[in-house]
């Protein structure tokens, strides 16, 4: 069982490239295999260990509130269940939340993963793992983050995949160390960001107010360089952005 226990999920995109459905609900909870992205997430983590989540909305954040629970009040922007509401009524897609803390927050309509991110800074006092609400692994979150509590010099650990087009490119040198981000080139020996990511909170130190996106504002930060490590995985992983993402995300999961 791994010894994180808080996750947060960037769920706050529009999800332009999947407007046939993302013009009524946020990306996350676009189905996949009969049930929303974001659920296929969670309940990998919860497999994993993790016992709270902090959902990070934005766009039509007010469908993930009704989706989870829709008669529950609303105040704040923010939206709390937790293990002490386990006598509400669950649907059997729900029911392993039943020992899990949710936090669903409105981080901003045009935020980007960076500020939502940072939004949490005074929340997270412990290792973290951050993750995106768009796409599903099977990868192993315990090598993650074995790799981050192992060496103290290490702040960001993440998951590298082989190198799949349109994303932008991370080279990892000795001791699983990454020390530089790229442009996208041909050579195979290069990997992607996976986008399953265990922090120390140390890394708000790094953060400035001009930061955006978090993939290209923070990970690419020259001073982080030697503080990132990154754990290889050569298991099933999908990114959703489009149609055709789903249809092949749709053939993995029966694969898998």
């Amino acid at each position: 069982m791994n010894t994180i226990k808080t996750a947060v999920i960037l769920a706050g995109g529009r999800g332009t490239r999947l407007s046939e459905q993302t013009h009524k609900i946020p990306k996350p909870l676009v189905e996949l295999h009969n049930k929303p992205i974001i659920l296929h997430i969670m309940e990998k983590l919860a497999k994993d260990g993790i016992e709270k989540f902090y959902i990070l909305g934005g766009y039509k954040i007010e469908e993930i509130y009704k989706y989870f629970l829709s008669n529950i009040n609303i105040s704040n922007n923010k939206l709390i269940f937790s293990n002490a509401l386990s006598g509400l009524e669950m649907t059997n897609n729900l029911s392993f939340l039943k020992d899990i803390e949710v936090q669903i927050l409105d981080t901003g309509l045009d935020s980007g993963t960076a500020q939502r991110l940072y939004q949490l800074k005074d929340e997270l006092k412990e290792p973290f793992l951050m993750t995106y609400g768009d796409s599903i692994s099977n990868v192993d979150t315990s090598a993650i983050e074995k790799l981050l509590l192992e060496n103290d010099e290490t702040i960001i650990s993440l998951c590298a995949v082989p190198k799949k087009e349109r994303f932008g490119l991370l080279t990892i040198g000795n001791d699983s160390e990454v020390t530089a981000f790229k442009e996208k080139s041909n050579d195979s020996k290069e990997f992607v960001n996976g986008g399953y990511i265990c922090m120390k909170p140390e890394i708000f130190n790094f953060f400035t107010e001009k930061d955006y996106d978090f993939s290209h504002d923070v990970l690419e930060k020259p001073e982080l360089i030697g503080h990132l490590r990154a754990h290889i995985h050569n298991g099933f992983w999908k990114a959703i952005d489009s149609q055709r993402d789903l249809e092949e995300a749709e053939d993995l999961l029966k694969e898998n």
